[in-house]
């Protein structure tokens, strides 16, 4: 059975929402908490302290130019391929650092601050992976639909 156009364009539209939304609440969870985000930076990347310091300063800025962009509509194929990009790559930060043990427990924070500390090792960053893998298809689907 296949789906019609309509049916097709009105699900891109859903994720596309969707996408944006997961964008400006990852912004906005970084900005709450700026040390947490540099902590969680140096865990997932390394490097030395000014480009830690940058990182996690342009991170919730640049999530929230790629939200805003993706609910407004503009250029919505470069902007969710970009989106699905980054969310790849964040799904292999967050199983390099699992794998390295660099979490130590406290997740890859990328919606902030934890509200409990997590268990560590592979059962604290497996979510993540997923998370950010599922978000890296559905990016990729609303750039290829719409």
């Amino acid at each position: 059975m296949e789906l019609s156009y309509e049916t097709r364009h009105v699900a891109a539209e859903i994720l596309r929402f969707v996408v944006a939304a997961v964008w400006l609440v990852a912004a906005a969870a970084k900005a709450r908490a700026p040390a947490e985000t540099r902590r969680s930076v140096d865990r997932l990347l390394g490097g030395p302290a000014w480009f830690i310091r940058i990182t996690a300063v342009s991170l919730p800025l640049a999530e929230t130019m790629l939200g805003l962009l993706m609910l407004a509509g503009w250029s919505i194929r470069p902007v969710a391929a970009i989106s699905a990009v980054l969310f790849a790559c964040f799904a292999v930060l967050v199983a390099r650092a699992m794998l390295r043990d660099s979490l130590r427990g406290e997740g890859c924070g990328c919606f902030g601050v934890r509200a409990q500390p997590a268990a560590g090792g592979i059962a604290s960053a497996a979510p993540g992976v997923a998370r950010n893998m599922v978000l890296a298809i559905l990016a990729a689907a609303v750039a290829a639909a719409l």
